[in-house]
């Protein structure tokens, strides 16, 4: 669960730091929002992994 806070968390800052001044979050494309999906996955797992480890 703890996981899901960093997922959601590096979704939506990569969706706000792709998107235009003048664009809002929902209209920057599939491509961006496939590339906001990766770094959310990427972050879940930098932080989840060590725990599932240890």
């Amino acid at each position: 669960m703890p996981g899901y806070f960093f997922f959601f968390g590096g979704y939506e800052v990569t969706r706000e730091l792709l998107r235009k001044p003048d664009e809002s979050r929902n209209d920057i494309g599939w491509q961006k929002t496939m590339v906001a999906g990766a770094v959310g996955g990427s972050v879940l797992w930098l932080v989840r992994f060590p725990a599932d480890c240890s």
